[in-house]
């Protein structure tokens, strides 16, 4: 659950950095999923584990379309609130 990471879901905030802390934690390893409950999840997100240890696979999940990632902005410019 990336909100155990200090993810926020309320599509003003910056996930970035708590999205990607889920993503390189230990307990996502051996085929771990990074699950999203119902929020609008704002940042510049990168899917591909950056860390010591050998991971097999990303399970990314959600809560249908109540689960939105808003990847928007550039990866050096500014990010801009999610509203949909």
């Amino acid at each position: 659950n990336v909100r155990w990471f200090g993810a926020k879901g309320d599509g003003l905030h910056d996930d970035t950095t708590a999205v990607h802390a889920a993503r390189d934690s230990v307990a996502f390893a051996n085929n771990g999923t990074l699950y999203f409950p119902v929020g609008r999840y704002m940042g510049k997100f990168k899917f591909e584990f950056e860390g010591l240890l050998d991971y097999n696979e990303i399970n990314i999940t959600g809560d249908g379309h109540g689960s939105v990632l808003c990847c928007n902005g550039t990866q050096d410019g500014p990010l801009h609130p999610c509203f949909l």
